[in-house]
């Protein structure tokens, strides 16, 4: 059982080019979207976005590192 689904070691930051995401159930793709998401890699929620699609990269990582900071100091 993972007790933390925010943890560093869950999240990635990736290039999700031309993917459109159903709400929790996989993926859906259609061409011509481009972003960067934060996605957990945990086996119960492989692949699913946490953050909305983000331009830049940058912003994508700022973004992963807000959750891993309040999910430590919430201790979540």
């Amino acid at each position: 059982m993972i007790e933390n689904h925010n943890s560093g070691q869950y999240l990635a930051v990736v290039d999700q080019t031309g993917v459109l995401f159903a709400r929790g159930r996989g993926r859906f793709y259609a061409g011509g979207t481009t972003g960067w998401y934060v996605i957990r890699t945990c086996s119960c929620h492989d692949r699913l976005p946490v953050t909305r699609r983000y331009d830049i990269r940058e912003t994508a990582e700022a973004a992963a590192a807000m959750l891993i900071a309040v999910s430590m100091t919430l201790g979540t």
